[in-house]
């Protein structure tokens, strides 16, 4: 990430030694390599060394509270993150951290949504908040909201595969068979592999006339996932559909 040191006003004094900052750098450098090896303990106690020397310094509470989510110190983590946008409220890489943070531990998830809202109104170009936005938005059944977000996530960044995931299986949702194939195929072109993405392939294919397409999908659903019921039964339906009665009588079997 990309970050500067913030501005210091006339009125603060002699600037910095450009040769302490550079010490700084390094020792920044040093505790993400040390976090990278596992030994955040260690990198957080490096970074609360910068911390006391330069207090201002906003990128430091942010790679600590980066340390304490990995190592799921929820509120350590929280705390970081707010003091880093206390020095810095529009450092996007902190309001992200806060909001995922919300998202992604149990926590209410409601709490990520105006830290989300603020990423994009600072950043209208910010993808995964897009996405995230339309993951609450599909939790709290506001499909079409899902939609919107999901769609302006692709078209900010086409090739995460994520997004291309969600809005097929959005379309999907939507019985807009024919055209949820294309962001569905382009999750899967993208590396993507999720027994959902599978199923809701396979469905789309079947509903486009495309039942013997639609077979693949679901046995690859079920490679990823052999307990997927959803998919077992698509499979056995459209076996039976194909005319092939003992696949159909072999995956219902199964399935019970």
């Amino acid at each position: 990430f990309a970050f500067s040191a913030p501005v210091q006003p006339a009125s603060a004094g002699p600037l910095p030694d450009p040769k302490d900052r550079l010490k700084e750098y390094k020792s920044i450098q040093r505790a993400r390599l040390l976090t990278s090896e596992g030994r955040s303990a260690e990198a957080n106690a490096l970074l609360e060394t910068v911390a006391s020397q330069d207090p201002q310094f906003y990128v430091i509470p942010f790679l600590q509270g980066e340390n304490f989510a990995q190592a799921h110190r929820w509120d350590e983590a929280e705390r970081s993150y707010r003091t880093c946008l206390k020095l810095n409220p529009s450092f996007e890489q902190a309001i992200m951290g806060l909001a995922n943070l919300y998202l992604d531990n149990g926590r209410d998830a409601a709490q990520a949504k105006p830290w989300l809202d603020l990423a994009v109104h600072q950043n209208p170009h910010n993808y995964a908040a897009y996405y995230a936005l339309g993951v609450l938005a599909r939790s709290a059944r506001n499909d079409q909201a899902a939609y919107r977000y999901f769609l302006k996530a692709v078209e900010e960044n086409p090739d995460y595969a994520y997004s291309q995931q969600e809005l097929g299986i959005t379309l999907v949702d939507f019985k807009r068979y024919q055209e949820s194939l294309g962001p569905l195929g382009r999750a899967e072109s993208l590396g993507q592999e999720d027994p959902r993405l599978e199923q809701y392939f396979g469905t789309a294919l079947a509903n486009a006339g495309r039942s013997k397409d639609a077979v693949g999908h679901y046995k690859k659903a079920l490679k990823l996932k052999p307990d997927f019921a959803e998919a077992r039964l698509s499979l056995a339906l459209t076996y039976l559909n194909l005319g092939d009665r003992p696949g159909a009588t072999r995956e219902f079997q199964t399935l019970c």
